[in-house]
């Protein structure tokens, strides 16, 4: 039996030509061969991830009885740890700190950050929202999160009152014969994203840096929303993910502070039997 693919890495190429029934300790000796080789870890990845797209195809087309590859073990030194979200060490910007950088920015970064501050959406959300995701009257934001379009979740957002104000004031903003100026509720921000994706990150940076607060990036906006949603006694994590576009629960952990006073609470409400 010989085996030849095309349109492959050209390195892993020279691997693939398999004859011969396909036995696993074959392919942990080599995987082990080329793990022992002065390559880098990232390296070691990619001729792995060429090799296993390639055993995909052969076994879909029968030519081998099964896939060896994801039953390879990995050397220590190419095992990704997992990550505890709990315990990362989020920054979130505070009131106070929130305040003073509005005052700071311009009038199109303030309004960027005072619709991700009090809803949670992220920089590219916030750029490219639409007036077909945004209901004045209802008040309610209405939109497909970027970072997860492809899945199609729509999240649904209430707006308060300082975004309300926010888009009311965009939403007056026409041009002389009555007509909107765009199809996006921050026509100049849209723009300026589409040019240099990384041009509000950067002025961010600025803002943040001349308020004193260097270590502060934009995502801190939308994680302050997250946290005081979380912290708020009345909220739960369905809700709290239904408005933030968060696909899993665990994602949503490293907002969770569990204090001594929650949970003195919770025992408390526990009646003991008679």
């Amino acid at each position: 039996m010989k085996l030849r693919l095309k349109g492959l890495h050209r390195n892993a190429s020279q691997l693939i030509a398999i004859e011969g029934p396909v036995w696993q300790s074959d392919f942990q000796q080599w995987w082990d061969d080329v793990c022992a080789k002065p390559f880098s870890a990232a390296y070691c990845r990619r001729l792995r991830s060429d090799f296993a797209m390639v055993m995909t195809w052969a076994f879909k087309d029968g030519v081998i009885s099964y896939n060896p590859l994801p039953l390879l073990i990995d050397p220590p030194q190419l095992r990704r740890k997992a990550r505890d979200e709990s315990a990362r060490d989020i920054k979130i910007i505070s009131p106070q700190q929130f305040r003073l950088m509005v005052a700071i920015a311009g009038a199109d970064l303030a309004g960027l950050m005072i619709l991700s501050y009090y809803s949670s959406l992220a920089l590219v959300d916030c750029c490219l929202l639409k007036w077909d995701s945004v209901d004045l009257d209802r008040a309610i934001i209405k939109y497909i999160r970027h970072k997860i379009k492809r899945f199609g979740r729509v999240v649904e957002i209430p707006m308060g009152a300082a975004v309300l104000d926010l888009l009311k004031g965009q939403h007056e903003i026409k041009l002389p014969a009555g007509q909107y100026l765009s199809e996006y509720v921050f026509p100049e921000a849209a723009s300026k994203y589409f040019r240099h994706k990384s041009y509000y990150v950067n002025e961010f940076k600025g803002v943040a840096k001349k308020a004193g607060f260097p270590d502060l990036s934009f995502h801190c906006l939308r994680r302050a929303a997250i946290s005081r949603w979380v912290s708020n006694p009345q909220a739960d994590l369905l809700t709290v993910s239904a408005m933030s576009g968060h696909s899993k629960f665990s994602t949503l952990q490293r907002y969770v502070k569990a204090s001594m006073e929650k949970k003195r609470t919770l025992v408390n409400t526990i009646e003991p039997e008679e």
